[in-house]
C-alpha cells in the first residue's frame, strides 16, 4: 500500500471543485414559516413542452458534471495503482484505521467494511426517506422548478430533510421565480389574445385597418410578446371594442 495515500484528502477537495457546498445549518438558517408548511398544495396544471425540455437539460447537465468528477477522481487513483478512485479511498480509510488503533491491517479492514456497511444501510434509508418527501411535494408551488438544486443538496448531504432544503432554496430563489411566473403569465395572455385576435364580441370578423394603434403602446405588447405584429395586436384592439 503506497505510504503517500494522504495525498487522498486533499484530492477529495481539489477534484470536488464542481460540488454543491452544503450548509449543514440549513434547517436552523432557513426562516420556515409554521403556516406554510402546512398549507394545502397548490394545483399545478400540467407543465408545457419547454418547461418540461428546460427540467430534462438541467438533469442532463448534472449527470455530465458528475461523471466529469468521477473520471478526474478515476483518473487520479490509477496513478497510484488502483482501479477507481473508491479503491483508493477505501485503502486509505483501513490504513488510517490501522495507524490511529494501532492494531494489524487485517483488523483495520474489517472495522472499515462493517462501518461502510453501517453507511449503505443508512443511505438507503434516506433515499427511501427522500423519495417520499419528494412524492408529498410534487404539486407544491415552484417545487418542480427547483428539484434539480434540491437532488444535487441531497446528493451532498443525504440526512437533510426535503421540505427544509425546498424551503431554504426557494427562499434564496423567490424573486427570480416571481420574475419567471410573471413573465410566463403575459406571454400566456398574449397568446391567448392573439389566438382570439380574429373575432369580434358579436361574432363577426375584425376589421383591422379600423384600428389606429399608438406606437408606444404597440412598442409595450412587442416587448410582452416578441412575435407580436401589427395587424394581430391592432386586431386585438378591435376586438375590444
Amino acid at each position: 500500500m503506497p505510504d503517500d495515500l494522504n495525498v487522498v484528502n486533499d484530492t477529495q477537495e481539489n477534484t470536488g471543485d464542481s460540488q454543491i457546498e452544503v450548509n449543514s445549518d440549513v434547517s436552523d438558517n432557513a426562516e420556515v414559516d409554521s403556516s406554510k408548511s402546512s398549507e394545502v398544495a397548490d394545483p399545478k396544471p400540467a407543465q408545457d413542452k419547454p418547461t418540461n425540455d428546460n427540467y430534462a437539460a438541467a438533469r442532463r447537465e448534472a449527470e455530465s458534471q458528475a461523471k466529469a468528477l468521477k473520471d478526474r477522481q478515476d483518473n487520479f487513483a490509477k496513478q497510484y495503482g488502483y482501479n477507481t478512485f473508491e479503491e483508493l479511498e477505501y485503502a486509505q480509510q483501513v490504513r488510517d484505521y490501522a495507524n490511529q488503533n494501532n492494531v494489524d491491517p487485517a483488523i483495520a479492514e474489517i472495522k472499515v467494511q462493517q462501518d461502510k456497511l453501517v453507511q449503505q444501510i443508512a443511505l438507503q434509508g434516506h433515499q427511501t426517506r427522500i423519495q417520499q418527501e419528494k412524492a408529498s411535494l410534487q404539486n407544491q408551488r415552484f417545487f418542480k422548478d427547483l428539484e434539480p438544486e434540491i437532488d444535487a443538496t441531497l446528493r451532498a448531504n443525504p440526512s437533510l430533510g426535503v421540505r427544509d432544503v425546498f424551503d431554504y432554496i426557494k427562499g434564496k430563489r423567490m424573486d427570480d421565480l416571481l420574475k419567471k411566473e410573471t413573465a410566463a403569465a403575459k406571454q400566456k395572455t398574449m397568446n391567448d389574445i392573439n389566438g382570439k385576435s380574429h373575432i369580434r364580441s358579436d361574432g363577426g370578423s375584425v376589421d383591422n385597418d379600423s384600428v389606429d394603434v399608438d406606437p408606444e403602446e404597440f412598442k409595450v405588447a412587442k416587448a410582452l410578446n416578441p412575435k407580436e405584429t401589427l395587424e394581430s395586436y391592432r386586431a386585438w384592439k378591435k376586438s375590444q371594442k
